[in-house]
């Protein structure tokens, strides 16, 4: 009987296996091949998009305007604007915090993080993280 039990064990095993194994379809699955046997071009890539770029011959008038977090609240005002070409803006420098011009700190933002909106410019970051940007 002892004899029996590693075979009968092998042979449970096996039947448990089995189902598992014959699921496995090669057929069904993607091949790196062509059906001419050639191996199939690499997937396309997506291109990459460029960066926001703000395109307005107005964007001196934005100094002064005032900077809004994403969450509604009025940080600071925008100091300065540079233009990298023509008419298309490289950054905005905004004083931000401070209490009328005393203590602020000046910082840099990025064309991608702004939208003007009427007479202020909003930053799609929260007022913690526009805290928190290196000071120039």
């Amino acid at each position: 009987m002892k004899a029996y039990l590693p075979c009968l064990a092998i042979a449970a095993a096996f039947a448990v296996l089995t189902p598992a194994i014959a699921q496995d379809n090669p057929s069904q699955q993607p091949s790196s091949q062509q059906e001419d046997g050639r191996p199939q071009p690499p997937a396309q890539l997506q291109p990459v998009e460029p960066p926001t770029r703000i395109e307005t011959q107005d964007f001196k008038q934005w100094v002064g305007l005032s900077v809004e977090s994403l969450d509604g609240q009025t940080v600071g005002k925008v100091a300065n604007v540079l233009p990298a070409t023509g008419s298309v803006l490289e950054e905005v420098h905004a004083d931000i915090g401070g209490f009328f011009g005393i203590g602020e700190t000046r910082v840099k933002l990025m064309p991608a993080q702004l939208t003007k909106q009427d007479d202020k410019v909003v930053v799609s970051l929260t007022k913690e993280e526009i805290l928190k940007l290196p000071k120039i």
